[in-house]
């Protein structure tokens, strides 16, 4: 999964842009395109978004930690335990409430697995 999705396999953050599924680090996250229509259908009290965490090393998964930084205000941290399976990939399904619109900042870390993401809402 992580070698067939675009992105960056160093540390730094990745810009989205208009990609759906973006890698950053060890980790794949998505639906991007899904989570910005529901930002604009959600009006001005925003979304629940639900994003998907594909780590690297899913045998060892002890849970995803989802740190979204808003254009302006405090970070909020966000966790999931909830594993699921699609085909031989396991991943987490991540609730983010987004309220603002502009540039987030998305730090996802799940055990050693790690990724950050500047994605446009």
């Amino acid at each position: 999964m992580l070698d067939r999705v675009s992105g960056d396999r160093g540390t730094g953050c990745v810009q989205v842009g208009e990609r759906s599924e973006v890698r950053s680090g060890s980790v794949v996250v998505g639906n991007f395109v899904e989570a910005r229509a529901e930002v604009v259908q959600g009006g001005p009290g925003g979304a629940e978004l639900q994003l998907y965490v594909f780590p690297q090393h899913a045998a060892s998964m002890p849970g995803v930690r989802l740190t979204a930084t808003p254009p302006a205000g405090p970070a909020r941290t966000v966790t999931s335990d909830r594993r699921n399976q699609a085909d031989e990939w396991s991943y987490y399904r991540v609730a983010l409430w987004v309220k603002e619109r502009g540039t987030w900042r998305l730090d996802v870390a799940s055990g050693r697995d790690t990724g950050c993401f500047l994605v446009r809402f």
